[in-house]
């Protein structure tokens, strides 16, 4: 799916690099839920995909 959205906006030779990160977020907000967090364990969370054009990031 990412890479439909990514891939117009690319040169012919690109190279992506995915990773993924865990935020922590304090309160009731919209999205989050209790999920793994080896920072806090038990507190809501994001867990967003990223992705990079490693080239020039």
């Amino acid at each position: 799916m990412t890479i439909k959205i990514v891939a117009p906006g690319l040169l012919e030779e690109s190279i992506l690099d995915f990773d993924s990160t865990v935020e922590t977020v304090y309160g009731e907000l919209q999205g989050a839920e209790v999920g793994v967090n080896s920072h806090k364990r038990g507190r809501k969370s994001y867990h967003p995909l990223l992705d990079y054009e490693a080239q020039s990031r």
